[in-house]
């Protein structure tokens, strides 16, 4: 997630190195921290991060916590996180989420295994030519993200999909 969300601020004119801090949970329980990812998101609205991405699985809820008690906003990953968290306060601060639509994934295997053409042990990238990927259209992004922005939203992820720009990786 951290590589391709860099690409995006360097290609929109903006400095990644400079202007997206990077915090990991870490310890034995990294994905499932919620105090721990509330804590790392409290300081980083403090060093001035506008909006937190907390991409940590559950530990990535304290961002939305600590939006809510900051006034701040946040954003959501995995699926639309402003449709499944249910605390009202917390779920206002959510703009769109990065989605992983895994369904669509799971639904090109099955169909990719019964024309026979699966590759097994393989490892594939499945991305947005797929429908795997995508960013939530929701209540708030329509609030939030002002038309124009939304275009461009689109047409970069259009360009994606077509393979005009290739997504870094940190996959090699």
């Amino acid at each position: 997630f951290i590589v391709g969300f860099k690409q995006g601020f360097k290609e929109a004119g903006m400095n990644p190195d400079s202007d997206v801090i990077v915090q990991y949970v870490g310890g034995d329980n990294p994905f499932s921290n919620p105090a721990k990812g509330k804590e790392i998101a409290k300081a980083m609205y403090a060093q001035g991060a506008a909006i937190v991405w907390g991409v940590a699985g559950s530990s990535g809820n304290g961002a939305f916590e600590a939006a809510a008690e900051d006034g701040l906003f946040s954003l959501g990953v995995d699926s639309d996180q402003f449709l499944t968290i249910p605390d009202e306060k917390q779920k206002a601060t959510i703009i769109t989420s990065m989605l992983k639509n895994v369904d669509a994934g799971l639904f090109r295997a099955a169909k990719l295994d019964a024309e026979g053409k699966l590759k097994y042990g393989v490892a594939e990238n499945v991305g947005a030519a797929d429908d795997a990927v995508g960013v939530a259209d929701n209540e708030n992004y329509q609030k939030y993200v002002s038309k124009d922005i939304q275009a461009i939203v689109t047409a970069a992820f259009e360009k994606v999909k077509s393979g005009a720009t290739k997504v870094e990786t940190a996959f090699k």
